[in-house]
């Protein structure tokens, strides 16, 4: 487990231009020690290690799109990933819709250190889990090699009828690396919501892949970020559409400052069965320096007729005349990137109601002034 190894992830479900290096990307020298340290705030809620049930589910059409070299690319990528996370038993959280708070999970991590997480969800109601990241004030880890590594590996499985909200914030040291994976199955008119925020970290890597299983079932993305100086965001959503009459939404919206990179990959795929369906792709991203990289990949893939799919994005500096109208009124230049920076995260903090975690993001935006 304490092997270093190259960890292609982010995969497109299908190849674009090489030369653009947007179809997937690598995680230099990625290792694993042990398992994160966390707590957990869950009285009500049964959280132990189990091994995952398996469920019936109804046969689910094999994808057309792509070609056999990619698709085995794609298979060799997911199993790697399994792999790397195969040695940390998972924590198990069975949510039945009666919790009257959130679900918290603190993960504290020292610099340095390199550990993971993985965490199973069955979700049979209204639900939500608050995953927060954030460095270890009480850091007394010595390390000699540069950096600290935090993986996430999130199962998500939702029965008939739930809705499950996800809230991952990331609040890392400068130092760190950190990896989320999160594969989710929507049965008939259940409802996955994804938020996430995140801050700090000197190079970040997201990924989502869920599938749409059942009739009526939908999936809501919503992914915040502003990169300081020197640091790397790299993401990958992708909705796979079996089910009549899903719903898709892939948002996100990001600051980039000096030096900084970005990379996103937005995919709605709209499976040959799936009449009905609708997939929205979009994003927004300001660019306040002029040595930053944006890189986005929106794609659109259909093998069903009946379906409607959009894309929209907005990236760019600044409108000029919001600038000169705050200007004329006295804010400095500096203090208007900052609150166009800090509307992009209030938009994404006030898609829940959890005061004490929204309080830790807005403390640490302060914090990193």
């Amino acid at each position: 487990m304490s092997m270093s190894k190259d960890l292609r992830v982010n995969v497109l479900p299908v190849p674009t231009w090489n030369k653009l290096k947007i179809n997937d990307t690598v995680i230099k020298n990625a290792r694993i020690d042990g398992v994160a340290k966390y707590s957990i705030s869950a009285p009500e809620v049964v959280c132990d290690t189990k091994e995952k049930a398996t469920k019936d589910k109804k046969a689910l059409p094999a994808e057309i799109l792509g070609n056999k070299v990619w698709n085995k690319a794609k298979e060799d990528s997911e199993n790697a990933i399994a792999d790397f996370f195969g040695e940390i038993k998972p924590i198990y959280l069975s949510l039945g819709g009666n919790e009257k708070e959130p679900v918290v999970i603190d993960i504290k991590c020292n610099k340095g250190q390199k550990s993971a997480l993985s965490l199973m969800i069955d979700a049979k109601g209204d639900s939500e889990v608050i995953l927060r990241m954030s460095e270890n004030e009480n850091d007394t880890y010595a390390s000699k090699e540069d950096g600290g590594f935090l993986g996430l590996n999130i199962s998500v499985s939702l029965s008939p009828g739930a809705n499950l909200h996800l809230v991952q914030t990331q609040l890392l040291a400068d130092s760190h690396t950190v990896f989320s994976y999160i594969n989710g199955d929507c049965d008939d008119g259940s409802a996955l919501k994804l938020t996430t925020v995140s801050l700090g970290a000197e190079k970040g890597y997201f990924g989502a892949k869920v599938k749409l299983s059942g009739d009526g079932s939908s999936l809501d993305t919503h992914t915040a970020y502003i990169l300081e100086e020197n640091r790397f965001i790299d993401m990958n959503y992708v909705a796979d559409q079996y089910g009549r009459d899903t719903e898709a939404e892939i948002f996100s919206a990001g600051v980039l400052k000096k030096g900084c990179i970005k990379t996103s990959r937005q995919t709605v795929n709209f499976i040959s069965g799936c009449a009905g369906s609708k997939g929205v792709e979009n994003e927004e991203v300001l660019l306040l320096d002029d040595d930053v990289v944006n890189k986005s990949a929106p794609l659109i893939l259909c093998t069903e007729e009946d379906v409607e799919g959009e894309h929209g994005a907005s990236i760019g500096q600044p409108d000029e005349s919001v600038i000169f109208y705050l200007e004329s009124r006295g804010i400095p230049l500096e203090q208007i990137y900052d609150m166009l920076s800090v509307a992009k995260i209030n938009a994404a903090l006030s898609r829940t109601d959890h005061a004490e975690t929204r309080d830790m993001v807005r403390q640490f935006m302060l914090r990193s002034e």
